[in-house]
């Protein structure tokens, strides 16, 4: 199935001292879905045309073809094949062997479920103009896209270290200025980015001195992206690629810190960053851990004994689950506030058993020092997560130390 992408121009911003604009525009998916086979879909009228118009420009000239034709016109609309479950390389572009060779591995580990686009590829079939919104990864993590064939994929992408750089150029293009610009990106991911509906000419960001590189991607070549790495871009013909997740050692700590960007939009996690850590050290076919995975273990469980002295101290009623627990589907413990999926501690409402509240936001479940209806789920102990991690990471120290998000 494609879906009817609709491109508006929302601003467009003089730049000084220079006979140019940059642009703002927004992507919008149409109530417009159609059945294609890849045939019809490179057949749709007026796809060859705007195909043409990139082959005369040339990669040097696509950009400008692809920005000129967004300026000149208030709104314009492509169909784009985009997130269908599914492969069509094999061989050594396997995307889901990768995937599943990573810190992945640990998704559908115990009862989980596969997520299509994370550890499982999804395929996009793309015509001149198809746009991708600005985005980083889902939880930080990294990326792999392979353009299967057909026509180059013009990217753009912004370093990780520099994404509150451009939340704060896309904040400000918006209107969000002074504390709310400041603020949309301390969250660390605006609704708009969130929700993968930006883009950005790249001239706004070099004119901010964002940095921003272009990499074109032709038929047979791979693109990877880090952790935070805002990319965007577009096709410039009929093509055909396939993408998928993957997280090494370094990843987790991104992945952790950006647990607080989806609390802060109330919004759920596509992955249960701590089920992955903890599962994947329980895993006996690990050999060894790294010195930061066992790290953020201890601090993560740390955090649970202080939440357990503080359930006892208040008389709150205490249990244990297994660690290795199914948590798939619906049995993920979300907080009824922030929507955070709990998997080393939460809360839960004796009295309404479906209202679940992680540690920050237990008073929703009521009085805290005087209801005697509220139970603390709990899965490892301190002892356990330190026999954990010694086991699993008396090598750690033979390998590089991953590096902190700045």
């Amino acid at each position: 199935y494609s879906k009817k992408l609709s491109i508006s121009k929302s601003m467009v911003v003089p730049m000084e001292g220079r006979n140019t604009s940059g642009l703002v525009c927004t992507l919008s998916v149409e109530n417009e879905f159609r059945l294609h086979s890849l045939q019809s879909f490179e057949a749709i009228p007026g796809s060859k045309e705007r195909s043409q118009m990139f082959q005369d420009a040339g990669d040097v000239g696509a950009d400008q073809v692809f920005w000129d034709h967004l300026l000149n016109c208030n709104k314009f609309s492509v169909q784009y094949g985009s997130d269908v479950p599914g492969a069509v390389a094999d061989g050594c572009q396997d995307l889901e062997t990768l995937a599943n060779a990573s810190l992945l591995r640990s998704v559908n580990a115990h009862g989980g479920m596969n997520i299509s686009g994370v550890n499982t590829p999804m395929i996009y079939v793309g015509q001149a103009m198809s746009p991708f919104a600005f985005h980083y990864e889902d939880t930080a993590l990294l990326s792999i896209s392979f353009l299967n064939r057909g026509a180059n994929k013009m990217w753009y992408g912004v370093p990780g270290h520099q994404d509150q750089a451009l939340e704060r150029v896309i904040a400000r293009a918006q209107g969000l200025v002074g504390m709310r610009a400041h603020a949309a990106s301390q969250i660390g991911l605006n609704r708009p980015l969130h929700d993968k509906v930006t883009m950005i000419s790249p001239n706004l960001l070099v004119e901010a001195k964002v940095p921003v590189f272009k990499v074109c991607q032709r038929q047979g070549e791979f693109v990877v992206t880090f952790p935070r790495a805002y990319h965007s871009g577009f096709s410039t013909g009929f093509n055909v690629s396939e993408s998928v997740n993957f997280a090494n050692e370094g990843w987790i700590p991104y992945g952790i810190k950006s647990l607080q960007a989806y609390r802060s939009l109330h919004r759920e996690s596509v992955i249960e960053v701590e089920r992955l850590l903890v599962l994947e050290a329980l895993d006996s076919s690990t050999q060894v851990i790294s010195e930061t995975h066992a790290r953020i273990l201890l601090l993560l469980v740390s955090w649970v004994c202080t939440v357990t002295d503080m359930a006892k101290s208040l008389k709150i009623q205490t249990a244990k689950q297994r660690a290795s627990q199914s948590v798939q589907g619906d049995e993920r413990h979300i907080c009824c506030v922030c929507s955070h999926s709990n998997f080393l501690c939460h809360f839960i409402s004796l009295a309404r058993p479906q209202l679940k509240a992680c540690p920050e936001h237990v008073g929703a479940l009521g009085h805290v020092e005087e209801d005697a209806s509220i139970k603390l789920m709990t899965r490892l102990s301190a002892r356990e997560v330190v026999g954990l991690t010694e086991t699993r990471a008396r090598q750690a120290q033979k390998h590089p130390k991953s590096p902190a998000p700045p």
